[in-house]
């Protein structure tokens, strides 16, 4: 019986153990206007470009904070179609914080020094006062209003591509019905900036079960054959 014991102490510990769940990634819409993915394709290069989960996993574009050793980042407009001037901020504690509107090609650096928080999320204000944030859960609709790739090469003639650089992009128009959630109102780049972590709850995970099922199944048959060797 101790040993029967011993072994479930080892076995049922494994059922804990916080695992990434699988990648989510929104989905992009199409209209008549050219597509983010035929923007990046011209400007990067797709095959250089690593698309950011945007829930569920380990690492995601909900939260945002300047990286290791960095108090400043550059963000520059790459493209935009949109009939709206909207404004791309950062969202914190205090609220919204307006960076730069829609010049393409200027970099803009912003300081560490204007934010209250570590973290914070990415934001877009439209003309009508609606504020679409990075983190889904806080936009009025309910729907993810910002997509994201990580520049990871420079292949097939884009030299110029800033690996470790992060492309947003975002919806301005709200809900489903009255949008075509193509993500191309606002496509940007950033440099400086690093996107969040998202800590896991303990979960089991299919594999851990299967195998604890064996093992309990393994100590059954254990037990019944020293029962009846004795």
């Amino acid at each position: 019986m101790k040993t029967k014991i011993s072994r479930l102490a080892l076995i049922l510990p494994l059922m804990f153990f916080a695992v990434p769940a699988s990648a989510a990634y929104t989905e992009i819409g199409t209209s008549a206007e050219a597509s983010s993915s035929s923007v990046l394709a011209e400007r990067y290069g797709l095959q250089n470009l690593t698309r950011i989960d945007d829930a569920n996993a380990y690492k995601t574009d909900v939260e945002w904070y300047f990286g290791e050793g960095q108090t400043s980042a550059q963000i520059k407009v790459v493209d935009g179609y949109s009939a709206y001037n909207s404004t791309f901020g950062i969202i914190d504690s205090v609220g919204f914080t307006g960076i730069l509107g829609s010049e393409k090609d200027t970099w803009t650096t912003i300081s560490s020094d204007i934010f209250s928080d570590d973290k914070f999320h990415l934001g877009l204000l439209t003309p009508e006062q609606l504020t679409w944030s990075s983190n889904q859960q806080a936009n009025a609709d309910g729907l993810d209003h910002m997509i994201t790739w990580l520049i990871t090469g420079s292949e097939g003639g884009f030299s110029d591509n800033q690996i470790g650089n992060y492309i947003v992009a975002f919806e301005d128009l709200a809900g489903i019905a009255g949008s075509d959630r193509d993500f191309n109102d606002l496509i940007l780049e950033i440099n400086g900036l690093e996107d969040g972590i998202v800590e896991q709850a303990a979960v089991p995970e299919p594999a851990i079960l299967a195998l604890l099922g064996l093992g309990l199944l393994g100590l059954g048959f254990r037990s019944r054959g020293t029962a009846g060797a004795a």
